[in-house]
C-alpha cells in the first residue's frame, strides 16, 4: 500500500454556479463527486464530470470549478511521495461498483472525523491510502509511451489553447493528422468525453471568467478578445451556460467565501435545494395518513419537495389503491408505491375509508374493468432500488405506521441494485428518519398507557430498527399530535371529489389528530415554531414497546414536542390541505 499523510477531509456542497476561483494547494487534492454536473479546468485543460467521479490535482497545478448542477462531494487534502503515479491532473468516471467502494470508504473517513477517538486521523489516513489502490489500479498505465490517438488529441488541445479566440480550421487539423475530419472527431470525443467544437467553446468561458474577474476590461473588450462576433452573442453565451450574464458574474466574484467560492443565484437554486422524501405509511387504519399524503403532495405540486416513493407497512388489500387515489387527486400518479411482503401483517380492523378510496377513485392498483385488485411492488425491492440510485445522504424517510418495512430495509442483502447491505446502505444514503411513534411520558401527563400505537403494534421491528439505524432519527411524541386536531376545512368544505376529505368523513367526521401530518410537516419543511426539538440522545424501546429518551448517551436520537401555539398549527395546517400557503411563512 502507498502511504499518504491526509491533511484536511471535509463534505461539501456546490450548488448551481457556484464558481470556485483558481488556486492552488502545497499537497496534492482529492475531490469525491458523489454526483451532479460541473466543468474543472486544471494544468490548462478542461474537464467535465457528470454523475459520480474522483478527481486528484498535483501540487501547485492551478485550477478552478464551474458548477452545472447540485453536486456532494468529499474534499481531500494529502501528501504523497509518488508524484509520477499521478498525471498532473487526474479524473476518473466511476461506474457502479467504484462508486460504492469509493463510498463506502469516504463514509467510515467522515465517520472517524465526526466521532474522534484516538487515532482518528491515522484511521483516515489508512483508508484514504486504500482509496488510492483502488485508483490507481483504474489509471496507473506500466506503459508510459502516449498512444497516437493521445498524442492527437493533446496536441489538439493545446492547438485550441492557444489560439481559442481565432477560427480555428479543423478540418486542416484532422488532415495533418492523416485522418478525416469525420474520424478525427470521433477519436476526440471518445479520448475527452466531449465534442471538439463543445471543447472550444469550454475554452473561450475559461478565458472569459479569468478576464471578468481579474482585469477591469469592458465586456465588449473581453467579447472580441475571446473571439466572440460581437457584445449581444457574447451575453447570449455566456448566459446560456452560467444563467447569469457577465457583468452579474463580475459584480459576484466579490462575495466570494473565505474559501475561494463565489454563489452566484440560479432559478434552479430551489429546485435543487427542495428535500427528497420516501412516505413509508399504514394508511387505512386512521384518517391521519390521508391528511399527511395530502401535505406531501401539496408540497410536492409547490416545488419544496420530491417524493421519491411510498411504501405500505401492512397486508391489507386496499392499501397501494387508497395510496394512489390520494396521488392521483393531486396529479402525481407517477409516484411509485410498494407494499410490505409480509403475509397478515396488521391487516384487521381496517377502518372502511381505505375501501372505499380504493374502489372509488381512480387509481393505479383496481382494475375497474376486471373489478380486481393489481398486485403491487415489494416495498424492500423498491426502497433498495430508491437509495442506490440517490446521491449521498440525500433522502429524508418519514415513517408515519409501523417499522417492519425499515426493519426490513436494514435487515436486507446486497441485491441487483447495490452490493451494500441494508445498514451500508442507509448510512449512506439517508439523511434522516422521521417517525411518528413512541411517547415519552413525564409525571405530568395523564395518558392512560405506555406503549403506542405505531410501535405497539410491532415491537420486534421497532426495536430491531432503533438498534440498527446508523443515521439520524427524529421521532415525533404521541403527545404532539394528540394536542392538534385538524380536518374541520375539509369537512367544512365537504367536497365529495376529494378522497382525503371523504378519509375523513368515513372515518369519524370530525377533526382528528394529527400526529402523521405533523409528522410529513416536519420532513418536508423542517425545524420552526411549531416544534421543539430535544437534544441529542440514545431512544430505546423495551420489550413491551415502551419507548424512553436517554439524553446522557448520544445516538443521533431526538424527539419532538410543541412550539407555538396549538390553534396557530391548527390554522397552518388546515388552511394548507385547502391549497393555503401560510407554510411559505418559515422557509423566507
Amino acid at each position: 500500500m502507498y502511504a499518504c499523510n491526509v491533511k484536511s477531509f471535509i463534505y461539501y456542497e456546490h450548488h448551481p454556479n457556484d464558481y470556485v476561483m483558481e488556486h492552488t494547494h502545497n499537497c496534492y487534492e482529492c475531490v469525491f463527486y458523489l454526483g451532479g454536473k460541473g466543468m474543472i479546468t486544471a494544468d490548462n485543460d478542461l474537464e467535465e464530470y457528470d454523475g459520480p467521479t474522483i478527481t486528484i490535482v498535483r501540487p501547485g497545478i492551478k485550477h478552478d470549478e464551474t458548477t452545472k448542477e447540485f453536486s456532494r462531494l468529499f474534499i481531500v487534502l494529502f501528501e504523497f511521495k509518488k508524484d509520477e503515479l499521478f498525471k498532473p491532473f487526474t479524473k476518473l468516471k466511476l461506474d457502479k461498483e467504484m462508486e460504492e467502494v469509493f463510498l463506502n470508504l469516504f463514509s467510515k473517513m467522515q465517520e472517524e472525523e465526526k466521532n474522534k477517538k484516538a487515532f482518528y486521523r491515522n484511521m483516515i489516513s489508512s483508508y484514504f491510502s486504500l482509496v488510492l489502490c483502488h485508483l490507481l489500479r483504474k489509471v496507473y498505465k506500466t506503459d508510459n509511451k502516449a498512444s497516437y490517438n493521445e498524442e492527437l488529441v493533446n496536441r489538439t488541445k493545446n492547438y485550441i489553447k492557444e489560439n481559442y479566440n481565432q477560427k480555428i480550421d479543423f478540418e486542416q487539423i484532422a488532415s495533418s493528422f492523416g485522418y478525416s475530419y469525420h474520424r478525427f472527431r470521433h477519436i476526440f470525443q471518445k479520448e475527452t468525453n466531449t465534442s471538439i467544437n463543445q471543447y472550444l467553446l469550454n475554452c473561450k468561458l475559461y478565458a472569459a471568467k479569468q478576464m471578468l474577474i481579474s482585469t477591469d476590461m469592458q465586456i465588449k473588450e473581453i467579447a472580441i478578445n475571446c473571439g466572440f462576433e460581437n457584445n449581444i452573442h457574447f451575453n447570449n453565451f455566456f448566459k446560456s451556460r452560467m444563467n447569469i450574464t457577465p457583468l452579474q458574474f463580475r459584480n459576484a466574484s466579490n462575495m466570494q467565501t473565505d474559501i475561494g467560492v463565489f454563489k452566484i443565484k440560479s432559478e434552479d437554486e430551489k429546485e435543487v435545494n427542495k428535500k427528497l422524501l420516501i412516505i413509508d405509511t399504514d394508511i387505512g387504519g386512521d384518517c391521519d395518513d390521508a391528511g399527511a399524503l395530502a401535505l406531501a403532495n401539496i408540497f410536492k405540486n409547490e416545488g419544496l419537495i420530491d417524493l421519491l416513493g411510498m411504501t405500505f407497512t401492512t397486508s391489507a388489500p386496499y392499501g397501494p389503491a387508497s395510496i394512489s387515489a390520494i396521488n392521483r387527486f393531486y396529479g402525481n400518479d407517477d409516484i411509485e408505491i410498494a407494499s410490505t411482503s409480509r403475509k397478515h401483517f396488521c391487516d384487521i380492523n381496517v377502518n372502511p375509508f381505505q375501501k372505499e378510496l380504493a374502489l372509488s377513485f381512480p387509481n393505479k392498483y383496481y382494475d375497474e374493468r376486471t373489478k380486481q385488485l393489481k398486485p403491487c411492488e415489494d416495498a424492500i425491492k423498491l426502497l433498495r432500488r430508491k437509495l442506490a440510485d440517490a446521491t449521498y445522504k440525500s433522502v429524508t424517510f418519514v415513517c408515519i405506521g409501523q417499522l417492519n418495512n425499515v426493519s426490513d430495509l436494514l435487515d436486507s442483502s446486497a441485491d441487483e441494485y447495490s452490493s451494500l447491505n441494508g445498514v451500508e446502505l442507509v448510512k449512506n444514503k439517508v439523511k434522516e428518519f422521521v417517525i411518528m411513534g413512541g411517547l415519552f411520558k413525564t409525571k405530568d401527563d395523564d395518558i392512560d398507557f405506555e406503549a403506542e400505537y405505531n410501535i405497539v403494534t410491532d415491537i420486534k421491528s421497532a426495536r430491531n430498527f432503533i438498534k440498527k439505524v446508523p443515521t439520524k432519527v427524529t421521532f415525533l411524541d404521541y403527545k404532539v399530535g394528540y394536542k392538534i386536531k385538524t380536518g374541520a376545512t375539509l369537512l367544512k368544505e365537504n367536497n365529495s371529489d376529494n378522497p382525503v376529505t371523504v378519509a375523513y368523513q368515513i372515518f369519524q367526521n370530525a377533526p382528528r389528530e394529527s400526529w402523521d401530518p405533523l409528522t410529513t410537516w416536519f420532513a418536508s419543511l423542517g425545524e420552526d415554531n411549531m416544534f421543539k426539538i430535544s437534544e441529542e440522545g440514545t431512544i430505546n424501546i423495551d420489550e413491551k414497546g415502551v419507548t424512553t429518551f436517554d439524553n446522557y448517551h448520544k445516538s443521533n436520537h431526538y424527539y419532538l414536542t410543541i412550539g407555538e401555539n396549538i390553534n396557530e398549527i391548527i390554522n397552518k395546517i388546515d388552511q394548507t390541505l385547502l391549497g393555503g400557503k401560510i407554510y411559505e411563512k418559515q422557509n423566507n
